[in-house]
Protein backbone atom coordinates (compact mmCIF):
# COMPACT_ATOMS: atom_id res chain seq x y z
CA UNK A 1 0.00 0.00 0.00
CA UNK A 2 1.43 3.39 -1.23
CA UNK A 3 2.44 5.84 1.90
CA UNK A 4 -0.25 7.47 3.52
CA UNK A 5 -2.66 5.77 1.02
CA UNK A 6 -5.87 3.97 2.29
CA UNK A 7 -7.25 0.36 0.76
CA UNK A 8 -10.62 -1.16 1.16
CA UNK A 9 -11.17 -4.71 2.40
CA UNK A 10 -14.32 -7.01 3.00
CA UNK A 11 -15.44 -10.43 4.10
CA UNK A 12 -18.33 -12.42 3.75
CA UNK A 13 -19.09 -15.63 5.97
CA UNK A 14 -20.55 -18.66 4.74
CA UNK A 15 -21.47 -21.89 5.76
CA UNK A 16 -22.23 -24.85 3.42
CA UNK A 17 -22.36 -21.82 0.70
CA UNK A 18 -24.79 -20.44 2.31
CA UNK A 19 -24.25 -16.77 3.69
CA UNK A 20 -24.40 -15.83 7.77
CA UNK A 21 -26.43 -13.48 8.75
CA UNK A 22 -25.87 -11.81 11.75
CA UNK A 23 -21.74 -12.00 11.83
CA UNK A 24 -19.91 -10.04 14.14
CA UNK A 25 -16.49 -8.80 13.01
CA UNK A 26 -13.60 -7.21 14.75
CA UNK A 27 -10.41 -5.89 12.73
CA UNK A 28 -7.06 -4.79 13.52
CA UNK A 29 -3.36 -4.68 12.28
CA UNK A 30 -0.73 -7.13 13.54
CA UNK A 31 2.31 -5.46 12.88
CA UNK A 32 6.11 -7.72 11.11
CA UNK A 33 8.72 -5.30 10.22
CA UNK A 34 5.71 -2.09 10.01
CA UNK A 35 2.85 -0.97 10.72
CA UNK A 36 -0.42 0.69 9.67
CA UNK A 37 -4.11 1.17 10.71
CA UNK A 38 -7.93 0.37 10.44
CA UNK A 39 -9.12 3.69 9.72
CA UNK A 40 -12.59 2.92 9.13
CA UNK A 41 -15.04 -0.06 9.71
CA UNK A 42 -18.47 -0.21 8.00
CA UNK A 43 -21.52 -0.21 10.61
CA UNK A 44 -22.11 -4.05 10.31
CA UNK A 45 -18.59 -5.08 10.48
CA UNK A 46 -18.23 -6.57 6.33
CA UNK A 47 -15.41 -4.21 5.44
CA UNK A 48 -13.09 -1.75 6.77
CA UNK A 49 -10.64 0.70 5.25
CA UNK A 50 -6.73 0.78 6.22
CA UNK A 51 -4.00 3.05 6.32
CA UNK A 52 -0.73 3.17 5.47
CA UNK A 53 0.29 5.10 8.44
CA UNK A 54 -0.65 5.30 12.47
CA UNK A 55 -0.79 7.58 15.23
CA UNK A 56 1.54 7.51 17.66
CA UNK A 57 0.62 7.72 21.89
CA UNK A 58 1.56 11.84 21.28
CA UNK A 59 -1.62 11.50 18.22
CA UNK A 60 1.29 12.02 15.70
CA UNK A 61 0.69 10.72 12.24
CA UNK A 62 3.93 8.43 11.25
CA UNK A 63 4.40 6.24 7.96
CA UNK A 64 5.01 2.18 9.39
CA UNK A 65 7.11 1.28 5.91
CA UNK A 66 7.10 -2.82 5.88
CA UNK A 67 5.05 -5.82 6.42
CA UNK A 68 1.89 -6.25 8.93
CA UNK A 69 -1.43 -8.36 8.71
CA UNK A 70 -4.59 -6.61 8.49
CA UNK A 71 -6.58 -9.48 10.82
CA UNK A 72 -10.30 -9.87 10.99
CA UNK A 73 -12.06 -12.08 13.17
CA UNK A 74 -15.57 -13.43 12.46
CA UNK A 75 -17.36 -14.34 16.07
CA UNK A 76 -20.98 -16.27 15.90
CA UNK A 77 -22.99 -18.01 18.34
CA UNK A 78 -19.66 -18.30 20.17
CA UNK A 79 -17.54 -19.85 17.66
CA UNK A 80 -14.97 -18.27 16.30
CA UNK A 81 -12.36 -17.53 13.19
CA UNK A 82 -9.89 -15.48 12.32
CA UNK A 83 -8.39 -14.68 8.74
CA UNK A 84 -5.73 -12.44 7.68
CA UNK A 85 -4.01 -10.70 4.53
CA UNK A 86 -0.11 -9.29 4.40
CA UNK A 87 0.31 -5.96 3.57
CA UNK A 88 3.84 -4.64 2.33
CA UNK A 89 3.55 -1.03 2.99
CA UNK A 90 5.62 1.14 0.81
CA UNK A 91 7.78 4.03 2.11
Amino acid sequence: VPRREKEVFSVESRSRGIKVKDMQYTWYVEPLTGMGSVYRVSRDGSWCTYLNAYRTLSDVLQDGPGACYLVVEATYQGVRSVDKVRIENEE
